[in-house]
């Protein structure tokens, strides 16, 4: 089950790392699938920086995690998107549904899940 957690984490830390460079080298092209948007140079600074800088942490605690075996990255990286996914539940009790609402929903409550297990069964194996 550990080396299936690894590959899985691996996997997921590649995705966002993916992500995260793509905010960086391209924020216009990787803000429209996320429908952001901003009014002026100050605007796109901070997706670039906040967008990159979100997805790189969770595919560095991903992938730290995943090969070093280590809990605590993988529970950092289960509370970024723990907190995100909680945010789009609020917003989704307030404001209702939207288009698509539930894809991003479920991959940061898969990752957040993921990552919480993970960390679970490693932290089991290093007492052990």
């Amino acid at each position: 089950m550990a080396m299936i957690l690894r590959f899985v984490l691996l996997l997921g830390g590649l995705f966002y790392a993916v992500m995260g460079a793509r905010f960086l080298i391209d924020p216009t092209g990787a803000a429209e699938g996320f429908a952001l948007t901003a009014s002026g140079p100050h605007g796109w600074s901070t997706i670039r920086g906040d967008m990159a800088a979100f997805f790189l942490v969770g595919a560095l605690g991903l992938v730290w995690g995943g090969a070093r075996r280590a809990a605590t990255p993988l529970i950092f990286t289960a509370a970024l998107f723990g907190i995100a996914l909680t945010g789009r539940a609020i917003h989704l009790v307030q404001a209702g549904g939207h288009e698509g609402w539930w894809t991003p929903m479920a991959i940061e409550a898969a990752t957040t899940i993921i990552s919480l297990v993970a960390a679970g069964v490693f932290a089991r194996a290093a007492r052990d």
